[in-house]
């Protein structure tokens, strides 16, 4: 999934759609912690709380969502 930074202030963002924060388990104003691995960004919930229910459908979104995209990269 390709993302843009977005200039806010003298800083730059990354907007995360619902169904990477359900995927991993954070919500609105979540902490999360973040490494970098090499050249990589590595974006980690500090208290995740994947609830079973959401995560199969958020799962399911992202399937429909990137099922294209999938299909060509498989």
């Amino acid at each position: 999934m390709l993302k843009s930074l977005i200039k806010v202030g003298n800083s730059n963002a990354i907007l995360l759609d619902r169904t990477i924060m359900d995927l991993i388990g954070i919500e609105a104003n979540g902490r999360v912690n973040l490494t970098v691995n090499g050249d990589s960004l590595v974006i980690t919930p500090v208290n995740p709380t994947v609830d079973s229910e959401k995560f199969e459908a958020a799962a399911e979104r992202a399937e429909k969502k990137f099922d294209k995209l999938l299909t060509r990269l498989a």
